[in-house]
């Protein structure tokens, strides 16, 4: 499958947008991550992206969530969304969805392929962001 010259243009700004944030330049970096998804709206990428700056930048958590959920509707076996929507159900205050979101992390990253090279990886980092 060859992407589209959209999903291209989408990822090359989300990657524009990593650089503006490794350099402190949070408003450019938004900036960028917003055009990403007005570019390509189903990029999980920029989702996940956009639901971490969120977090992170504009301390948003509802906004977060709902970058989450569009990533996890577009692409229901994305651990990341699912783990980073955990984290964000927990932090307000919904345990109860914070676990089954972790748990269904959890078994994606046993039952699929190899998370960045290794499960253990995965599930380690998801076992380090939500304290299981």
């Amino acid at each position: 499958m060859i992407p589209d010259r959209y999903y291209i243009q989408a990822y090359v700004t989300c990657r524009q947008a990593d650089l503006d944030f490794s350099r402190g330049k949070w408003k450019e970096g938004l900036d960028k991550l917003a055009q990403a998804i007005k570019v390509s709206p189903r990029f999980v990428g920029a989702l996940i992206r956009s639901g971490m700056a969120s977090e992170r930048f504009r301390h948003d958590n509802h906004l977060a969530e709902g970058y989450y959920r569009k990533a996890v509707a577009i692409s229901p076996t994305c651990a990341l969304a699912w783990m980073n929507l955990s984290n964000v159900r927990r932090r307000l205050g919904d345990n109860k969805n914070a676990d089954a979101y972790r748990v269904k992390a959890q078994d994606l990253i046993s039952a699929g392929p190899s998370f960045s090279g290794a499960k253990e990886v995965g599930i380690g980092l998801l076992r380090h962001s939500s304290g299981w």
